[in-house]
C-alpha cells in the first residue's frame, strides 16, 4: 500500500468534498497495525489528509468499526456506503471478524465496496455480499469506486422497490 499513501488523502478528501456538496457527510478511518482517525464525520475537509504508512496489514475490522460508529451509518437514513481499500493483504485470521462487520453493515442497509489494488484472485480476505472492484490504481480510483458506488446503491434501490 505503501505507494498509495499519497493518493489516498486526496481519494479521502474528494470523496468528503463530494459528499458534502451532496448534503451526505463521509469520515475516513486507516489501518495498518494500528486504527488512525483520518477524517472525523461531518468535518469539511479544509485539507488534503496525511495517511501515515503501518507496519502490518491488521485492523480492517476495527477501522471498520470506528468508521460505522463515528458515521452513525447503522443509524442514518439515505444512501450508505462503506467503501475499504485494501491491497488484499490482509490476514487470514482476521477474515471472520471481517465478514461480521460486513454482514451487521449490511443488516443495516450499508453497501460495501470492496476496492483492491491488485487481482481479486490474489486477495486473501474478499467478504461476501460486497461490491468489489480490482486493480484500482490511484488515477483509476474515481472512476472505478464511483461506478462501483452506483452499482451497490442501485442494488439497494431495486431491492426496496420490490414487494
Amino acid at each position: 500500500m505503501d505507494r498509495w499513501l499519497p493518493a489516498a488523502g486526496t481519494v479521502i478528501w474528494s470523496l468528503a468534498e463530494a459528499a458534502a456538496e451532496l448534503g451526505g457527510t463521509a469520515a475516513a478511518t486507516g489501518f495498518g497495525g494500528t486504527v488512525t482517525a483520518l477524517l472525523g464525520p461531518r468535518t469539511r475537509a479544509n485539507r488534503v489528509p496525511v495517511v501515515p504508512g503501518g507496519s502490518s496489514s491488521t485492523g480492517c475490522a476495527e477501522a471498520m468499526s470506528a468508521v460505522t460508529a463515528g458515521a452513525d451509518l447503522t443509524t442514518a437514513f439515505g444512501a450508505r456506503v462503506l467503501v475499504v481499500l485494501t491491497d488484499g493483504g490482509l490476514p487470514s485470521h482476521e477474515a471472520a471478524a471481517i465478514d461480521e462487520r460486513v454482514r451487521y453493515l449490511r443488516r443495516h442497509g450499508v453497501q460495501v465496496v470492496w476496492a483492491l489494488t491488485g487481482d481479486r484472485e490474489r486477495a486473501s480476505v474478499i467478504p461476501e455480499d460486497t461490491t468489489v472492484v480490482d486493480h484500482v490504481t490511484p488515477n483509476a480510483f474515481a472512476g472505478l469506486v464511483s461506478d462501483a458506488i452506483a452499482t451497490a446503491l442501485e442494488r439497494t434501490h431495486r431491492s426496496r422497490a420490490v414487494v
